[in-house]
Parts: structure tokens; sequence; C-alpha cells
């Protein structure tokens, strides 16, 4: 393992995670990742915010939160609204495949 490294998942611990992507929150001065996991019942998308100095800000937060068969994820920062865009593909049987995306607070939370 390299030298200050971040466990960004303490949670959702999955072999098969895959796909993160980094924001920076420059009004709160904080990272956030996403990263696309296998969950229960398919693909799963989880978010963790942390500090500019690497702690844990809160648990992982799964997006969206009844969500499944979600893959692809991808993350931007609005800093006019301090707020989160996640972008992610859906192709779970019997819905609507396609792009999606979810809002969120500065905090994780949907909007």
């Amino acid at each position: 393992m390299m030298d200050n490294t971040i466990k960004v998942s303490e949670e959702l611990n999955s072999l098969s995670a895959a796909s993160p992507e980094l924001a920076y929150n420059s009004s709160n001065k904080e990272y956030v990742a996403v990263w696309s996991f296998e969950g229960e019942d398919g693909s799963d998308v989880a978010l963790q915010r942390f500090s500019s100095t690497g702690d844990l800000i809160g648990g992982n937060i799964q997006i969206p939160e009844d969500g499944n068969f979600i893959n692809a994820p991808d993350i931007t920062y609005n800093s006019f609204d301090n707020q989160y865009l996640v972008s992610f593909w859906n192709n779970a049987p019997d819905s609507n495949e396609g792009l999606f995306g979810q809002l969120l607070s500065a905090n994780g939370v949907p909007i």
C-alpha cells in the first residue's frame, strides 16, 4: 500500500468497486468521490465526501437511494450554486434505460 492513501469507502466494501470519479468543492474546500460497485440487486453508485486533509466527512451515500443496475458515474461541481451533479447510466431491466443525473447539495443530499 502507498503512503498517505485514503480509504474512501468503509461501508460499501466491494471487490468489484470501479469507475471512480472525483470533484473538488472550492467553496467548502473538500472533495467528493463517486464510484460504482456491485450491490445486492445489481450495480450501484456511491458517494463519499472528504476534507482537503483526507478525513472522511459522514458515511457513504448511495446515489440514487433506490438505484440498482446503475453504473458509469461521473460528478461535477457547480461553484455558483454550491451543488454537485452526479450522472450515471441506468440499464435496469424493465426500466427506462439511459443516462440520468442527480443534483446534490454541498453536503451530498439529493435535491
